[in-house]
């Protein structure tokens, strides 16, 4: 009897201390919870275990990993529910473990007027991999591209604002998540921006001996560098002594209302005279451009309530700011554009407080076309949201009860997003989701007086929201997937982010018993290309525009799927002045890069023409509706297409050295650059990889015998949305 106790004491004692209290992951209570995840800055994810649960001691190293590889970037967070009832039925908990995604974005609550931190459930894999981009993927990106010297001087400009500036010189192309962490921490309180090495060396207060650099710049003219060690602890407290200071009211609970006020500026973003060619008229989506007298008018206060207007705008579509100095490049631009009889720059002049707002419509005709200009009060949230909301373009599909089947027979590789609305119109909302996923998602809706169509969403609320996922290759149904958020732009857009970031639809799953030797394969007519002469008899010297599939054949089923994709395209573009060709571009990572395309990127496509030295790299899924559209685009010149200095040319390289420094530079990690994403910590070993592939089959095995072929049960009711589309 003794042993026995002795026994069931240990294995409870081991139960419970799933995670060490001075470890990375924070324990919460009730107490601290609020402080630690609701009112905080940062991206949250959240773990809701009880010690007893088998499957929470499984999850438990790989979520340690997450937490310590994230660690200063995200924070990882777990509730022992054992301990903490009242905070898990609070959170409405149902199963363990419970995973909970809270966002770095806050929005107003309809009701009480409170910013609140959106949240979201975690339903992707349970691998320390998984979690980790789930995280990365919901960081916002609250920072400035500085990529021209014009766009220098005008994010120096905003220092007269009182708010100090923040610049990161890099060599990377893209924004890391400990950048995007840092910007988030302090948003509010200082402005960041990052500038690429090359645009740097060519501004003398950016040069730099060494990259990344870090630099501060500070309203009273005063410059500071970064000289510190590249840590995220340490870059924060250098930061932290630079920044605004914590107003009493951004402290404790309210700390929501500080962003408030800061995200009345941060809805806009300065731009350059010299920007608006690009940036507006050279941007397929629609542009609003937000008109402003000089800051020596002594605007301010009209200016802070046109960005809380636009405030609820922001992310969907891109928004700007033009300062207009009489004289100057601005005020010709002004000049061009009018209220009815009145020019925006003459408007301007007359009344220098009231901002005037034009919206530059859909496509890339923008230099042809007048702009929708604003004519109401720049106060009024409800009146330049219709504004804006009716220009947008409609990529939505109002469904029927008989179009539904047909609707989703259509394109099946592609996931559906579908609304059920008790509106006529179709919602604002929902046109800027369309508008902003159109390359990754479809789109549709359905109102309730369509009992039929309804009646294929047993149980569903108006309005509610689902997203149609396509069948894998071991199903013969869709999936459908509940949007379990409120139906808000920032918390929708998040959800399907993560849709989009997780291995997909449009993912092939890998199978035990797949083809060995298929690496290799030229289906159809796609011509693989390994050397320069290929590629350039098939894309230069054929003087016919070209389709290069950056594909990877090392991932067999995947690119069997891939190849199969492009050979259904090619089949509907046999009379087009197209060649297809594919590359390996894992190999060619120089030439890739030289066509904007990067490793994470793989597979996608790049048309690219070797005559007009252009090129057009696809923006969205791999699937074959998204490959023809973007072949469409270029070649009816709907899609701009980018410039070139020189074609690039392909390595000729032997196959073993390549292969072996290809294994050399996966495991070479520089632990001395400022935004690497900690892969020291976050790199999953060789080891780790397999288990999560070994655990994900086991999943997968699991699931299928309990299904027995039918789709999987919902394993628990969404809460009914209180705030209305």
């Amino acid at each position: 009897m003794r042993a026995t106790l002795f026994l069931l004491f240990l294995t409870l004692s081991n139960t419970r201390a799933l995670y060490e209290a001075d470890g990375d992951i924070f324990l919460l209570t009730e107490a601290s919870f609020d402080k630690t995840v609701t009112d905080d800055k940062s991206v949250a994810m959240v773990e809701f275990f009880t010690p007893g649960c088998a499957q929470c001691q499984k999850l438990a190293p790989d979520y340690s990993r997450v937490a310590k590889s994230l660690k200063g970037i995200a924070t990882v967070a777990a509730v022992d529910c054992e301990a903490e009832k009242k905070l898990c039925s609070k959170q409405r908990i149902q199963g363990f473990p419970s995973l909970k995604l809270y966002s770095g974005e806050l929005t107003k609550n309809p009701y009480t007027g409170k910013l609140q931190r959106t949240e979201q459930d975690y339903t992707g894999p349970r691998t320390a991999g998984s979690i980790a981009k789930a995280i990365k993927a919901a960081l916002p990106t609250h920072l400035e591209t500085i990529s021209s010297a014009a766009d220098w001087e005008a994010f120096k400009e905003t220092l007269s604002q009182g708010t100090p500036l923040v610049v990161l010189a890099t060599t990377s192309k893209s924004t890391t998540p400990l950048y995007k962490a840092l910007a988030l921490r302090f948003r509010g309180r200082l402005r960041f921006a990052e500038v690429h090495s090359d645009t740097a060396e060519g501004l003398d207060e950016l040069k730099a001996d060494s990259f990344p650099q870090l630099t501060v710049l500070l309203p009273d003219g005063a410059k500071e560098k970064y000289e510190g060690e590249l840590q995220a602890a340490l870059l924060t407290d250098f930061l932290e002594k630079h920044a605004l200071p914590l107003s009493s009211a951004s402290e404790g609970s309210s700390v929501g209302k500080a962003d408030d006020a800061s995200g009345a500026s941060d809805a806009l973003k300065a731009l350059s005279a010299g920007d608006f060619g690009e940036k507006v008229l050279g941007e397929e989506a629609p542009v609003l451009v937000a008109f402003l007298a000089p800051e020596n008018k002594g605007c301010a206060e009209e200016e802070k309530a046109l960005g809380a207007s636009l405030s609820d705008l922001d992310g969907m579509l891109p928004m700007y700011s033009l300062r207009v100095e009489e004289g100057s490049e601005a005020e010709r631009i002004a000049l061009q554009y009018s209220d009815d009889a009145t020019s925006v720059a003459d408007a301007l002049k007359r009344r220098p407080c009231q901002p005037k707002l034009a919206l530059f419509q859909f496509g890339v005709e923008k230099e042809d076309e007048d702009p929708e200009v604003y004519t109401g009060a720049t106060d009024d949230k409800k009146a330049i949201q219709a504004f804006v909301y009716d220009a947008l373009p409609s990529f939505v599909v109002r469904l029927t009860g008989s179009l539904l089947q047909q609707y989703v027979a259509s394109d099946v590789e592609k996931p559906k997003v579908v609304l059920l609305t008790a509106k006529d119109d179709t919602p604002g909302m929902f046109k800027a989701l369309a508008l902003n996923f159109r390359n990754s998602f479809g789109f549709a809706e359905i109102h309730k007086s369509e009992k039929e169509a309804v009646a294929q969403f047993p149980g569903a609320k108006f309005p509610s929201m689902f997203v149609l996922m396509p069948p894998r290759e071991d199903q013969e149904q869709i999936g459908i997937l509940p949007v379990s958020v409120p139906l808000r732009f920032p918390v929708v857009k998040l959800f399907l982010e993560q849709v989009r970031s997780q291995d997909g639809p449009e993912e092939a799953e890998p199978e035990a018993g797949g083809a060995a030797d298929s690496g290799n394969a030229q289906p159809g007519s796609l011509v693989g290309v390994t050397t320069d002469a290929e590629f350039r008899e098939a894309c230069v010297d054929s003087r016919r525009l070209c389709a290069i599939a950056f594909l990877d054949p090392g991932e067999e089923d995947d690119f069997e799927k891939r190849t199969g994709i492009m050979d259904k395209v090619m089949s509907k573009q046999s009379r087009s002045p197209i060649n297809f060709v594919w590359i390996d571009g894992r190999k060619q990572p120089d030439f890739a890069s030289a066509l904007d395309v990067r490793s994470t990127d793989i597979p996608t496509i790049v048309v690219l023409s070797a005559q007009k030295l252009r090129y057009a790299p696809l923006r969205g899924a791999f699937v074959e509706s998204a490959i023809l559209s973007h072949l469409d685009g270029v070649l009816t010149g709907k899609i701009r297409t980018a410039p070139l200095q020189i074609v690039p040319h392909l390595t000729d390289v032997d196959e073993n050295l390549r292969e072996e420094e290809l294994s050399l530079q996966e495991e070479e990690f520089d632990l001395s650059d400022i935004m690497s994403e900690e892969v020291a910590e976050s790199a999953v070993t060789n080891e780790q990889r397999l288990r999560d592939y070994t655990d994900e089959l086991e999943n997968d095995a699991s699931s299928k015998g309990k299904r027995g072929g039918k789709s999987k049960k919902k394993s628990k009711k969404s809460k009914k949305s209180k705030d209305e589309l």
